[in-house]
């Protein structure tokens, strides 16, 4: 099957809307599902047209994911228990099997969050797998979304250089593109809701902060973290497609490769091996 290709111009404007009582109502349905499922439902819902059916291959969510596609099948099985899910097996125009996949729109009263599709294009969704480890990563990550908020007053002491002059002017015309939000959420109640153990959750949130999706706001109590919204940073497209093509070989191996990667020596003269990242503009 044909692998994916990452895009060289990165799509940070499409998002899908999760629902957040997914997440944080009582004993939560999110909770429940396998961390598989929690990496897929995502990468599916940002493939959703307006009807909310999508049909991206299996090897399009394994690369996407950074698993393999049996893990992908296993996702699948899960999302089976979230009720506004359907999935079908249907026969394309060549004669060949393939999912389709129907996620039911929310109604105007539920309340979503957004997944922006840059964090899957830009690498990131699939590199907290990678080069992290940390397939929970993406389970927290939307917990984290869930629990989110604003706050123009926080938002103005934090960012003081911010465009805007007065809140009234910010939510008319900057609200929508903000770049982040906050979190103050306990860890105990976000390794919870992510059905994960408290040092998977301390290793998934570390993940997060060295991806730059999660930054601590110092001096502010109780613990408040700026969240990102959209991929603050991406993947040298290179790296991902060569990863892909080469059906990810080592990764000290292949991080060595020139053009690829960063790759120095610690101070204490043993190998360090760098993921390759481009700021965004």
């Amino acid at each position: 099957m044909k692998n994916y290709r990452f895009p060289d111009k990165i799509n940070n404007v499409n998002f899908f809307k999760i629902r957040k009582d997914m997440i944080t109502a009582g004993n939560s349905l999110w909770r429940g599902l396998p961390l598989s499922s929690k990496s897929i439902y995502p990468v599916i819902g940002c493939h959703t047209d307006k009807h909310g059916v999508a049909f991206p291959s299996q090897q399009t969510i394994a690369d996407l994911c950074g698993c393999t596609a049996k893990t992908v099948r296993e996702g699948i099985e899960g999302l089976l228990k979230i009720p506004w899910v359907e999935i079908k097996t249907q026969i394309s125009a060549r004669g060949s099997t393939q999912k389709l996949y129907k996620i039911r729109p929310a109604d105007e009263e539920t309340k979503c969050f957004s997944f922006y599709k840059d964090i899957l294009e830009s690498g990131i969704w699939r590199e907290l797998s990678i080069q992290h480890k940390s397939k929970a990563a993406h389970a927290v990550y939307c917990t984290c979304l869930a629990y989110a908020y604003f706050d123009y007053d926080l938002y103005d002491e934090v960012e003081p250089d911010h465009a805007y002059d007065d809140p009234t002017t910010f939510f008319e015309d900057g609200y929508a593109e903000r770049p982040f939000d906050f979190l103050s959420a306990e860890l105990d109640v976000i390794m919870f809701k992510s059905g994960i153990s408290k040092p998977t959750a301390e290793k998934a949130i570390q993940a997060l902060v060295d991806n730059d999706l999660l930054e601590e706001i110092s001096g502010i109590e109780p613990q408040t973290w700026k969240i990102r919204r959209t991929a603050p940073v991406y993947y040298d497209r290179d790296y991902l497609n060569k990863c892909l093509a080469q059906k990810q070989p080592k990764e000290t191996e292949f991080m060595k490769c020139r053009g690829l990667g960063v790759y120095n020596k610690d101070t204490n003269g043993t190998d360090k091996i760098l993921p390759t990242k481009k700021v965004k503009n």
